[in-house]
């Protein structure tokens, strides 16, 4: 009988992705992208006198796919609110020596069709030959509430006591899909009625949000960037897509924010009407910029007929300020990709309410 040891003369990365949103936990890992500042893949030879690894490469970039047949045909599952390596652990060879590594997560979730890269990044490290490394991952991603959708200053959410989460839900929780018990006049949920060209301030749900003023300057002079790619959820499920503005005090770095007069000049939208609109650059901001922006999800909106619509491709967020000339209207942040815009709408839709920075 003979007795011998194996060394491995790789560097084995034990990769270990967790999720505690449970809107990712409906989602499946598609495949892990791992990339280097050096090389860490490539053909080698196994010097049997040193037991080293000689020959040099210029792989940069491992991708290892997690999709198989049967129950992991649409990748591994992300249940689970630990590292579990029973579960989803992953295995990836790379020669050792010390690299900076970049990993992205691909995660899909197959009812939206929508797929993305969770990415995080690891300083430089000294992966030695043998040796296993165990990679955790939180693959958590922003979690926007689905009962922040309203009739503008109304005193109750668009789908109040019927929400998506609810024990009676009405609220529609995919593009496309709607409900007819949507919010009728005289209802707590429906927008209050003011008289024919008065101005009228919030003074319920939308009180605290930036006035018409305030948010076209964050439109005009915030540098209003749309982004693709960023990854967040609602209502259960994977989008991505949205805009970058620059924060307040960043403006004022650059320019006047004067809550009391639009960025075209002297007019006070408050009670002289006017809009503004923009085309946003594509692309998230970088360098200084990248952290001293917000950013404004895609969510979508429930139109006067409850149905909900264009989530993960626009966004209709809600100031404080009514009309000054129609007495059922109020100023709206818009966006898409290709445009941005401060106007005014009828109050009966059903838009979100978000506090900007």
């Amino acid at each position: 009988m003979f007795n011998f040891r194996l060394d491995h003369q790789a560097a084995i990365l034990v990769f270990q992705p967790f999720t505690e949103n449970d809107a990712v936990k409906n989602c499946y890992l598609t495949k892990i992208e791992v990339t280097s500042d050096n090389d860490i893949t490539n053909t080698y030879t196994l010097d049997t006198t040193s037991g080293e690894l000689t020959g040099s490469g210029s792989g940069k970039t491992i991708t290892m796919t997690t999709k198989g047949d049967g129950s992991y045909a649409q990748g591994f599952p992300l249940k689970t609110s630990a590292a579990n390596v029973a579960t989803n652990g992953t295995y990836v060879v790379i020669r050792p020596g010390t690299h900076a590594l970049t990993v992205r997560y691909w995660i899909k979730d197959y009812v939206t069709q929508v797929e993305g890269a969770v990415t995080k990044t690891y300083p430089a490290f000294d992966y030695e030959k043998n040796d296993y490394y165990d990679m955790t991952a939180n693959l958590n991603v922003t979690d926007y509430d689905g009962t922040k959708y309203y009739m503008w200053d109304a005193e109750n959410n668009y789908w109040n006591g019927h929400e998506w989460n609810s024990a009676a839900p009405w609220q529609p929780v995919l593009t496309g899909v709607k409900n007819s018990n949507y919010p009728k006049f005289g209802s707590d949920s429906y927008v209050r009625v003011k008289g024919f060209g008065v101005r009228d301030d919030a003074k319920y749900s939308c009180k605290d949000l930036p006035n018409a003023n305030e948010m076209a300057w964050y439109v005009k002079n915030g540098d209003p960037r749309w982004d693709d790619d960023k990854l967040w959820t609602v209502m259960g499920h994977l989008y991505k897509g949205g805009m970058w503005f620059r924060n307040k005090a960043t403006i004022k770095l650059y320019s006047t924010f004067d809550p009391d007069k639009s960025p075209a000049g002297t007019t006070d939208m408050r009670s002289s009407f006017a809009n503004i609109r923009v085309t946003p650059t594509l692309g998230a901001p970088t360098g200084f910029f990248a952290s001293s922006s917000f950013f404004v999800p895609a969510l979508g909106r429930y139109d006067v007929s409850g149905t909900y619509q264009d989530v993960g491709i626009s966004g209709s967020f809600w100031t404080s300020t009514s009309s000054p000339g129609d007495s059922d209207w109020a100023y709206v942040l818009e966006f898409d990709k290709n445009s941005v815009s401060v106007n005014t709408i009828e109050g009966t839709g059903g838009y979100y309410v978000m506090e900007f920075e």
